[in-house]
Parts: structure tokens; sequence; C-alpha cells
């Protein structure tokens, strides 16, 4: 990548290299399932068996998004103005048409799938400020989002285990049958939609802090609105889900999750929590990292040996 970043300093007309910025965003765009190339994830997370669904839900867009990140802030640099400006656009675009798609919701699964879209709109806000800080929040938000959504999506698994349906119109009475699983609920839940003290809070604070920082007011409104609109669909499984009475038909009652099923779920709610508590040094590490991105000098000269 160092030496691809080499070579297209002597590309001509310039235009080529934008061209093929584009190409590139267009490609791993779909893999991170970007507006509008997002088209295929909520017509196809909910299909699967639920640990498939759950890991593909912490791992397989954050791999596009990473991608993205690391091409665009390493080797095409050339056209920010340009580039960077429509990956700005595409976040916001990607953040609203997400969290509207899942308010809309009522299969648990359907829901969370389309906050997936939404919750990668952040990453890209990230990038497209392409600031130390920024690049930094969009590390840290990968950490986190990679394990709060692998965590709820077990969580409708166990759901749909206990009770044997996704959809939230045909649930109720978990919190008071599960207080438990009412617990590993809320942890994640609250972390996607940014409240301390969860790890999502802390991913989120940087951004708004770095678009602040780079004097981009519309992107810090529209996430922090997507936050609130997060926060109520998040309140909307909780409502429909676990508080509401449960089905007045005792065989359709939903039973108890083993404690082998729940396992697992426990161990990334309480990560969630862990990253939140231990905010300092993990941001730390994102920072560094972030000064790393923002500056392709020092990436360059360690692979190559030369500066740029």
């Amino acid at each position: 990548m160092a030496a691809k970043l080499h070579a297209l300093g002597s590309v001509q007309p310039p235009g080529v290299i934008t061209a093929l910025a584009i190409l590139f965003l267009i490609a791993f765009g779909i893999k991170a399932a970007i507006f509008p190339l997002f088209f295929w994830l909520p017509a196809s997370y909910h299909t699967p068996q639920v640990e498939v669904s759950a890991l593909f839900a912490g791992l397989l867009t954050k791999v596009g998004a990473y991608s993205l990140i690391r091409v665009f802030s390493l080797v095409f640099v050339q056209d920010t103005g340009f580039t960077h400006t429509l990956i700005l656009i595409l976040a916001g675009l990607t953040m609203l048409t997400g969290v509207l798609g899942a308010v809309a919701q009522y299969d648990m699964r359907r829901l969370l799938s389309f906050h997936i879209i939404s919750q990668i709109g952040y990453l890209l806000m990230g990038l497209g400020l392409l600031t130390p800080l920024s690049l930094a929040g969009a590390v840290f938000f990968i950490f986190h989002v990679s394990v709060a959504k692998t965590a709820l999506f077990l969580v409708s698994g166990i759901i749909h285990r206990t009770a044997g349906t996704y959809d939230l119109r045909r649930l109720g009475g978990l919190y008071r049958s599960q207080p438990g699983l009412a617990i590993l609920f809320l942890l994640p839940a609250l972390s996607l939609a940014g409240l301390p003290p969860l790890s999502g809070f802390f991913g989120k604070l940087t951004l708004i802090q770095a678009g602040l920082s780079a004097r981009s007011p519309l992107i810090v409104g529209l996430a922090l609105g997507v936050s609130l609109l997060t926060l109520f669909s998040m309140i909307k499984i909780w409502n429909e889900a676990f508080w509401k009475p449960g089905p007045a038909d005792a065989a359709q009652a939903p039973g108890r999750a083993k404690p082998g099923l729940l396992l697992p779920t426990a161990i990334l709610s309480a990560l969630t929590l862990l990253i939140g508590l231990g905010a300092g040094p993990v941001m730390s590490l994102a920072q560094r990292a972030g000064t790393q991105l923002a500056d392709p000098g020092i990436y360059i000269l360690t692979v190559l040996g030369s500066a740029p």
C-alpha cells in the first residue's frame, strides 16, 4: 500500500486517481453496507441461524469499513476536498436511512440489521472528517459496535429459543420471566444508543468532539439525532418484548433460558461495560492508531525506509 501511494504520485491526469478512488469506495462500500449500497444487508441478515447472524453482525461490515479507512487515509488522499466530503455526506445518509429503517421494523433481527447500517455511518463520519481525533473515534467505535451488535443478535436468538418468535408484537413479559436476559439486553442496547458509562458513549463523544473541532455542525447534529432515534428503537424493543404483559395463553408463555445459553451474551455485555469503564486506556490506543492513520508518512517510512 505504501508503494501504491508512491506510484499514484506519477499518474496523470489527477482525475484518474479520483475515479479509482470512487471505484474503491463503491467496492468496499458494498461490503460495509453504506448508503445507497446497503440493499443486501437487511434482506439477508435475518435469514440464517442466529449464531451466524451474530458473527456477521459483529465482523463482516466492519471489514469493509476497515478497508475504507485504510485506503482513504493512506492511498487516496490526493483530493480530500472531494473524496472525503463525499464520504462525509454518505456517512450522514447511512446513519439516517439505517436508523429510520430500524424504527419501522417489528421483527427484532431485521430491526437490528438496519442498525448495523446506521452504526456504519458513524465509522464513515470519522473517516470523512479525516483528523487524528476523528480517526481515533472511528477505531474505538469499531471495537464498541462489534461487541454490542453481536450481543444484541445473541439476545434475539435467546428470545426466539425461549418464546418461539422474533416478532415484537407477539412477545412480552420477559422482564418478569427472565430478568437476567433483560439486563443482558439493556447493557448493549444502551451502549448502542450512546449512554454513559457504556462504550458507545465514549466512541460517539469522540466523534462529536472531532466534528465540532472540524467545524462540521451538520454531521454533528445528525449524529446526535440518530443517537436519539437509536435510543427510541431500543426502547421499542424493551417495551414490546420485556415490559408489556406477556401472552395471555399460558401455552405461548416464554420459557427460561438455560445458563449456558446466556454465558456468551453475558461476556459480551460485560465487555461493553468494561470498555466504557476502562475507556481511558482503550482510547489511548485508539488515539495512537488515529495519529498514525492521519499521517501516512509514519507508515511509509516504516515500510519503505524513506519519507513519501
